[in-house]
């Protein structure tokens, strides 16, 4: 039986209580242990060493720990990265070439000769003092400073809407959507790990940019408006049905001044008034594309500059919720087309024979046909007769993507948006934050 750091901290800890002699331990510890292996970590030396290891930070995990050959090094290294974790360390990320670097320079402080610096020691004295190397994602890192200076204006902000019901605040955000894109990651079988391959649907990159604004109760939500690139979409000429959503157009598929003050007029404004007639107030993000607009009864709010992932409540997991629901529906979209595609599959493969004898027979009608035809005329008999076997194209359309978050705006989720005082959004009656 291999005994860990912490099973053998706990036999000296039974060892002292003076219950146990270390004859009698191996009947009371938990673990099969000889009395050979009790006699010997109960010995003051032995006690001594696993305790020192345990105070300088050794895993209680770990069943064996190496010393270190260059144990200043290793200190000083540890010392000089405890330093950069307490100020933070957003700005300098602590890579292995990093740490490489600091290692070389404390050896030549210290004139250790013989000390390589390699990624493989790097490794080691990560494992000695249980650090792990983890993916950065999100951009609150950079917030931090921005907040201290933006805590006088958040002052004024949580002021002006202390004057305000919750029913009338409302926080407006956009956000990008890649509507065709699938995951990356799937399960497949041992043998075809190294031949499976991807699709081109896994970096699609078809976007719109959903805008999305609700009330601090979480009981009024505007629907849900669209922006997109295409003037009129293929999909929502007539005769096909209209956008379900409210849809504007840009070069860019992104907000710009023109498209928000137009969404604030048609959409926001006229939602807004069908509801009530008080003053209301928006927050928005400093952004320049939220250009102050003037209106009776409205008033915007701007946020400081660069602090939207801290302070803004459709930050704070509202737009995510949406964004995960609308990726189970486009999973469950795709899982229920298989069967659909499997049976065109083969009704194709039926049909390959059937349109091999059309396509022959009209090559022989057409050379027919041009053989008898006057030199210098031209026949499209050819054209005309060949089958056409369509493929139907896979993937996530305009059309579908629209109606789906028309038909289910009403039930994007709300979150509470924690140290935003006067910006918090309430959970509505019998509402939950499920993302299913």
């Amino acid at each position: 039986m291999t005994l860990t750091s912490g099973d053998k901290i706990e036999l000296i800890r039974m060892y002292d209580s003076g219950v146990h002699t270390w004859r009698s331990l191996p009947e009371a510890f938990p673990k099969e242990i000889s009395r050979s292996i009790s006699r010997r970590i109960c010995e003051p030396r032995e006690r001594a060493r696993i305790l020192k290891r345990a105070r300088s930070g050794e895993p209680l995990d770990a069943t064996r720990t190496r010393r270190s050959k260059f144990e200043e090094i290793d200190a000083a290294l540890k010392t000089w990265f405890d330093g950069i974790e307490s100020m933070g360390g957003a700005e300098l990320p602590m890579t292995v070439a990093v740490l490489e670097t600091r290692a070389r320079e404390i050896a030549t402080d210290l004139g250790v000769e013989g000390f390589v610096g390699s990624p493989g020691f790097i490794q080691r004295w990560a494992f000695r003092h249980r650090l792990k190397s983890v993916k950065l994602w999100g951009q609150a890192g950079s917030a931090a400073e921005a907040v201290r200076k933006g805590e006088r204006r958040m002052a004024e902000i949580r002021s002006d809407l202390a004057d305000y019901d919750p029913e009338n605040i409302y926080n407006m955000d956009e956000t990008g959507l890649q509507y065709r894109f699938l995951p990356s990651r799937t399960y497949i079988s041992t043998g075809r790990r190294r031949r499976v391959r991807g699709s081109k649907a896994m970096k699609a990159k078809d976007r719109v940019t959903p805008v999305l604004a609700c009330n601090a109760s979480g009981l009024h939500k505007i629907p849900v408006a669209i922006i997109g690139c295409a003037a009129v979409p293929q999909c929502f000429k007539p005769p096909r049905e209209g956008c379900p959503l409210p849809y504007f157009s840009q070069q860019s598929s992104w907000m710009d001044g023109t498209v928000y003050k137009k969404w604030f007029k048609t959409v926001f404004v006229r939602n807004v008034r069908s509801r009530t007639r008080s003053p209301v107030i928006l927050v928005v993000d400093n952004c320049g594309a939220h250009p102050n607009i003037e209106c009776d009864g409205v008033t915007i709010c701007s946020l400081p500059p660069n602090v939207t992932s801290v302070h803004q409540p459709l930050d704070a997991g509202i737009i995510e919720c949406l964004k995960r629901r609308y990726k189970n529906r486009l999973i469950l979209l795709v899982l229920g087309a298989v069967p659909e595609r499997r049976r065109r599959q083969v009704a194709a493969a039926a049909l390959e024979p059937a349109a091999s004898t059309t396509v022959a027979n009209s090559h022989a009608a057409v050379a027919e046909a041009t053989a008898k035809a006057p030199c210098g005329t031209s026949t499209c008999a050819s054209t005309s007769a060949m089958a056409v076997l369509r493929i139907l194209r896979q993937g996530l359309c305009w059309g579908m993507a629209l109606a789906w978050i028309g038909r289910h705006q009403a039930h994007w989720p709300l979150v509470l948006a924690p140290a935003a005082p006067g910006l918090t959004l309430h959970w509505p009656p019998g509402q939950t934050g499920s993302p299913n």
